[in-house]
């Protein structure tokens, strides 16, 4: 395995294992889903890069718990703040929804 088993230093018996490569992240800003403009049509959520370009996450993104939203002109990522079940049930909501107005 390319893991890498490393003794845990405060508590002996313990081991801590990665997998992969280990990275830091970091964020141009946190900001709140509501705060970000929704394309129905695309179903994509955008916010504004300091480069001129959008940050992007799209629905589906966030319903599988993705949360980091990358400006596809620069480096630069944004963390989404969102409650992944609260967003859960209101994309359903809205699909049914959706689903009674075309019947």
């Amino acid at each position: 395995s390319s893991g890498i088993n490393a003794e845990w230093p405060l508590r002996p018996g313990y081991k801590l294992y990665f997998e992969g490569n280990v990275t830091m992240t970091t964020f141009h800003d946190e900001i709140e889903i509501e705060d970000m403009e929704y394309d129905e049509d695309e179903e994509m959520y955008y916010y504004p890069c300091p480069c001129g370009d959008l940050f992007t996450i799209s629905k589906e993104e966030l319903e599988n718990g993705e949360e980091i939203a990358k400006c596809p002109s620069c480096s630069l990522m944004i963390k989404v703040i969102y409650d992944k079940d609260d967003f859960l049930k209101l994309t359903a909501k809205s699909t049914a929804q959706a689903v009674e107005q075309t019947a």
